[in-house]
C-alpha cells in the first residue's frame, strides 16, 4: 500500500496534469485516479516510470510506495504511536515445538 496523501503532494507539486502522467504510465485517467487512491495497485514498472517523470529520489519512493500497510508517515517517524508497539497487557510466549 502506498499513501496516496503524499502521492497526491507530490504530483500536484511537479506541475505534471494527472491526464498526461495516465498517458505516459499507458493508463487512463480513471486507471491513474484508482491507483492514487488505492483502489487498484500500481505495478513495480509504472513506479518505477512514475519516480522518474516526478524526479522524485529513493528516500521519497520508498516513503511514498513501500510504507508498512496502514501505517503514515507519524507513525513510521515516531514509533511510539504505533499501535503494534503498544502493550497489550499480557505478554506472548514463543515456544519451539516438541521433538518426537
Amino acid at each position: 500500500m502506498h499513501d496516496s496523501v503524499l502521492l497526491n503532494a507530490v504530483i500536484n507539486e511537479s506541475g505534471w496534469k494527472r491526464k498526461t502522467l495516465a498517458l505516459q504510465l499507458n493508463l487512463t485517467p480513471q486507471g491513474l485516479a484508482k491507483k492514487i487512491e488505492g483502489i487498484t495497485e500500481f505495478k513495480i514498472s509504472e513506479v518505477v516510470t512514475l519516480c522518474d517523470l516526478l524526479k522524485v529520489d529513493i528516500e521519497e519512493r520508498e516513503r511514498i510506495f513501500f510504507t508498512p500497510n496502514g501505517e503514515s508517515q507519524s507513525t513510521l517517524q515516531n514509533p511510539d504511536k504505533n499501535p503494534a508497539n503498544q502493550a497489550t497487557g499480557s505478554q506472548d510466549v514463543i515456544t519451539e515445538p516438541e521433538v518426537m
